[in-house]
């Protein structure tokens, strides 16, 4: 099946007539490398911009939005805006690559302020007292890392646990226990990542 691309004013009706007549695509006349793309069963329309970057002499195509959530008109004046922002040396994809890693780091910093305290009395007590032996595993978790309480999640590593098992099998704790209060800590750092 090849590609059946119209150049034409993006509008609402362009988008419509587009629909009907099974276009794959309108490139804009009047913003050059504004483009509508349609899916192949038409139902998903999306908004792109193209543009020539001079800081990485590439040819990004940024997503603008998808339609009916942005209009055709609201597209056209987000692109408008980065024409403007890209003639002051602003390009778009760089500046979204950029939020995108501002976002990952703030919650890389939320997640990593809290403690092992924090978490066990909080969120991952709700969890566990869904379970029969939930406040049997809660009392495990208080008493056998009673130290760990005052620790970041993120800060806790692979020496930690061997020097706590070690710390265990000194105070004569049987394989059986200590293995089960593993499995409680293992329990709450895995629901710790998966409610991240």
């Amino acid at each position: 099946m090849s590609r059946n691309v119209i150049s034409r004013r993006i509008t609402e009706a362009a988008i419509h007539d587009a629909k009907k007549k099974g276009v794959s695509e309108i490139r804009d006349t009047l913003i050059m490398g504004f483009s509508c793309l349609l899916s192949r069963d038409q139902s998903v329309v999306s908004f792109f911009y193209r543009y020539r970057s001079k800081v990485e002499r590439k040819r990004p195509a940024v997503k603008v939005g998808r339609w009916p959530g942005v209009s055709a008109d609201a597209a056209r004046e987000i692109v408008t805006g980065w024409l403007a922002g890209i003639a002051n040396g602003i390009e778009p994809h760089i500046e979204r690559e950029r939020k995108r890693r501002e976002l990952l780091e703030a919650k890389d910093q939320k997640v990593s302020a809290v403690t092992f305290a924090e978490f066990a009395d909080g969120p991952f007590r709700e969890h566990l007292m869904r379970n029969k032996q939930g406040s049997e595993d809660l009392k495990r978790l208080n008493r056998d890392f009673r130290d760990w309480r005052s620790r970041e999640l993120l800060e806790l590593g692979k020496q930690d646990l061997l020097a706590w098992q070690l710390a265990m099998e000194g105070r004569g704790l049987a394989y059986s226990s200590i293995k089960r209060s593993w499995n409680v800590l293992r329990s709450m750092l895995n629901y710790a990542v998966e409610i991240e």
